[in-house]
């Protein structure tokens, strides 16, 4: 939606990610998204 905050992004990625996404994301900052998004493609 045009009206839609970076912050409602987020949190809708961390709904999609779960709880441990988040936690990766609180313990490591921006360096967590890649091994992640790796992880995920290979569960996937």
């Amino acid at each position: 939606a045009p009206g839609r905050l970076p912050a409602d992004e987020r949190l809708a990625d961390y709904a999609r990610r779960g709880i441990e996404g988040l936690r990766l994301d609180v313990e490591a900052g921006p360096e967590a998204y890649a091994p992640l998004m790796e992880r995920l493609d290979a569960v996937l």
